[in-house]
């Protein structure tokens, strides 16, 4: 496996590089879900969005990273989840301000769906207890984001 290093790579501001990137957590490499194929942009234009699943490269270059980037997005559970306190609060402007409601329904079924996602669909299982609590932080991030959504609709 040929490993990369951002640093390594000669791009400029606006330049993008697109590979696989591999998140790393609780101090391991998983096997099977967290490995996806993502773009990083420096200096990247995010259309106004407080949270984003993706980029937009306006101007610049598009590169291919070759090798797999290793990412370490979090030290360990507790900084997890107190970035997630964060992102979901983010998730749920972002959403109540594009006119997007909750249900009771949505707030019981979105989570374990979030779950079986991960966890059944994407393989989480075959990483063993790490795979198994991503899965189950994943569906607590779910819950929350629309927990917090429901706070912004009842105000």
């Amino acid at each position: 496996m040929v490993f990369a290093r951002l640093e390594d790579c000669r791009i400029g501001d606006g330049d993008s590089l697109r590979g696989n990137l591999a998140a790393a957590n609780f101090g391991t490499s998983l096997a099977v879900f967290t490995l996806y194929t993502a773009q990083i942009t420096l200096d990247a234009d995010r259309d106004g969005l407080h949270v984003h699943e993706s980029v937009k490269v306006k101007t610049g270059l598009v590169g291919y990273l070759h090798g797999e980037l290793q990412h370490y997005p979090y030290k360990d559970l507790s900084e997890h989840l107190i970035r997630m306190d964060r992102y979901t609060t983010l998730a749920a402007k972002q959403m109540f301000e594009k006119g997007k409601r909750t249900t009771r329904l949505e707030l019981l079924f979105h989570p374990p769906i979030a779950f079986a996602r991960n966890y059944i669909l994407k393989g989480g299982f075959r990483d063993g207890k790490p795979g198994l609590i991503i899965s189950l932080v994943n569906s607590y991030y779910v819950m929350l984001k629309f927990a917090k959504l429901w706070e912004l609709q009842r105000d």
